[in-house]
């Protein structure tokens, strides 16, 4: 992954629409001549990309380790449970040109977007042990009704198919500093949460009544979970629109590298998030350049198989 990561940022530095050296880059960056069109270049538009990518993939893999650990359903993921779909709704209006939102108030209404849908899950689990593929089935309904409003939001007003795509199905085109800054804090504020009750997490595996015993409380380590998960997936719609197949994913990378154990899981499902996410936003933007294939697009193509080998897997157990 050190590898994979490396070569992500190295060519997200130096390879685009206007190819550069490695040492310029850090010329240009040390000097911070301003003037330069290629410090422009480096310092506004791809570094903040770069960080973006990452940190929304790192809040997508965690979000994922959340509700699966929640719902103990394998197929957890902040979109397929609708709650992608949620924050996406208000910024389908600003995509749309129906409304006109600065960052802040875009980043505000995404959270709540994907927050109303995670109080739909939490009040359906709140109180009652659902086995995990019944929650799997309302979780998949959730997902079909936000993104089918999203999706007819966007078709109601004139838009480029770019745009629609670019919500859709994901890009980072629009990263800047002030996207991450908002990222970046949902971010760091959701792991100091998990850290604090991260030993109540892995006991929700074993159901409610093994939970219990083991003196956790399962309906408010979950209603911690969803809350969590919420936020960390609505933050990362709104740098980049929807990106399939990262939370879903990147747990059961994680877990079959080292297994259920909470804390080491979720170190390790959050990094694989972000590195996947970094690695697959650089082929978006440079496979056929200048034009960008959504990264959403990308990371289905190297996670669908994957997934079917897991599902395999999983069935012969």
């Amino acid at each position: 992954m050190v590898t994979l990561s490396l070569i992500s940022v190295y060519w997200g530095l130096t390879k685009g629409a206007y190819d550069n050296s490695l040492i310029e880059v850090i010329s240009v960056i040390i000097n911070r001549d301003q003037e330069n069109l290629l410090y422009t270049i480096i310092w506004d538009i791809r570094i903040p990309r770069i960080l973006c990518s990452f940190i929304a993939g790192c809040s997508l893999g965690l979000s994922g380790a959340l509700i699966q650990f929640s719902t103990r359903s394998p197929f957890g993921d902040p979109h397929i449970f609708g709650v992608g779909g949620g924050a996406s709704f208000f910024k389908a209006f600003v995509v749309a040109g129906i409304i006109s939102f600065s960052n802040i108030n875009l980043f505000i209404s995404s959270i709540i977007g994907g927050l109303v849908v995670s109080s739909v899950l939490i009040a359906i689990l709140y109180k009652k042990d659902f086995p995990p593929i019944k929650i799997t089935i309302i979780g998949i309904a959730l997902g079909a009704i936000s993104v089918a409003l999203s999706t007819g939001v966007v078709s109601y007003g004139k838009v480029f198919p770019s745009q629609a795509l670019g919500l859709i199905s994901g890009s980072f085109s629009s990263s800047s500093w002030e996207i991450l800054i908002y990222t970046l804090f949902v971010f760091i504020f959701s792991i100091v949460v998990s850290i604090f009750f991260i030993r109540s997490f892995t006991p929700l595996l074993l159901g409610d009544t093994l939970a219990k015993t083991l003196g956790v409380n399962p309906a408010k380590s979950r209603l911690v979970c969803i809350t969590i998960a919420g936020v960390l997936a609505s933050s990362s719609v709104y740098a980049a629109g929807i990106v399939g197949f990262v939370g879903l994913l990147s747990p059961h990378i994680a877990r079959n590298i080292i297994g259920n154990d909470s804390k080491k899981l979720l170190f390790l499902t959050t990094l694989i998030g972000g590195v996947f996410v970094l690695f697959a936003d650089q082929i978006a933007r440079s496979l056929f350049s200048p034009s960008e294939l959504p990264v959403g697009m990308i990371t289905t193509a190297f996670a669908a198989p994957l997934m079917i080998y897991i599902g395999y897997r999983l069935k012969l157990k």
